[in-house]
């Protein structure tokens, strides 16, 4: 990423915070793969044990 910036706002954190409080598990959604997208999620959310 040599001559590229990316910046990453509070806002940002915050959206990504409030969808993941938005997530639910679809009707067909094996419980695994709802997994991962709670852990994408919370990672893309910068959350931690501490939030």
């Amino acid at each position: 990423m040599f001559g590229k910036s990316i910046y990453v706002t509070e806002d940002v954190i915050e959206y990504y915070k409030d969808a993941f409080d938005q997530l639910t598990q679809g009707e067909d959604e094996p419980p695994r793969m709802f997994l991962g997208r709670i852990q994408q999620a919370a990672d893309l959310a910068e959350l931690t044990n501490n939030n």
